[in-house]
């Protein structure tokens, strides 16, 4: 379980009544339609999209306004969120409960940059696994053409059902049987985002990572959870280590886990045995 942050009383203060603030506007937006929202706004599928890096973001369809946006900044400006990803970009030792740094944005920092662990600047042993990677990564894996667009229609088309449904009178329009009307409602409101990238590659998948990861950091800076405790992936790391000689080796092994584990592991092996 990832651990709590501590949190200075006056800063909890003003985070208090920016939770406060928010969850009052949460409650007057509850009843809003996303039909309303466009409606009165129709401007905003212009206002509520971000492009960087190749990333294009559509956030429109979410049950926000401007006034949404504002109180969620201030409340992360409360959190100190900016604080926070400066001692990660310096390196310092986020991670309390391993008491070690967040090396992630390391991993995406140029070749002449200089992130600094304990002393030691550690990019230059990142660029040389991101070296042995490049043939790799230089290679589009499947960049856009025209036989994208019925995907891409579908995408589209689903935001847009998600976010409007259909109404009784709509349904009704179309000659469908009273009977059946109401089979063929979708209230909508539905919240969604839509991401397109310029294609898909490595780089491009990198990038949504950094994003998604940007993501979950944020929210545990708010929330006061320490988004990198990772002692299950480091308990899962040690159990990997006596599985592996166990999926190899002409002789059975003798299995000691649970019987769903158990069970997996002789399948694999059968599996590598009919090939």
């Amino acid at each position: 379980m990832a651990a709590h942050l501590e949190v200075p009383r006056t800063q909890w203060t003003g985070k208090q009544a920016a939770w406060r603030a928010l969850e009052d506007h949460q409650r007057a937006m509850r009843g809003r339609h996303l039909r309303t929202l466009f409606a009165d706004d129709p401007a905003r599928s212009e206002r509520m999209t971000v492009e960087a890096a190749g990333v294009f973001l559509d956030y429109s369809k979410n049950r926000i306004d401007d006034e949404t946006l504002r109180l969620l900044i201030e409340l992360a400006e409360q959190s100190e969120l900016r604080v926070r990803i400066e001692a990660m970009f310096r390196g310092e030792k986020i991670n309390v409960t391993e008491d070690r740094a967040v090396l992630h944005v390391a991993l995406r920092a140029p070749r002449a940059a200089s992130i600094l662990v304990d002393g030691k600047n550690v990019v230059p042993e990142v660029h040389a696994v991101l070296d042995k990677m490049a043939a790799f990564a230089q290679r589009p894996l499947n960049p856009l053409g025209k036989h994208h667009d019925m995907l891409l229609a579908n995408v589209f088309a689903q935001t847009e059902a998600l976010a409007f449904g259909k109404t009784a009178a709509e349904v009704r329009a179309e000659g469908t049987p009273d009977w059946l009307i109401p089979h063929r409602l979708f209230e909508g409101n539905r919240p969604s985002n839509t991401l397109l990238l310029e294609a898909l590659t490595p780089a491009a998948l990198g990038k949504l990572v950094a994003l998604y990861e940007h993501s979950v950091f944020t929210q545990g800076t708010i929330w006061r959870i320490d988004s990198f405790d990772q002692w299950g992936v480091e308990l899962g790391k040690v159990l990997a280590q006596r599985i592996i000689p166990q999926l190899g080796g002409p002789t059975e092994p003798k299995l000691e886990h649970d019987s769903s584990t158990n069970a997996l592991i002789r399948r694999y092996r059968k599996l590598k045995e009919s090939d």
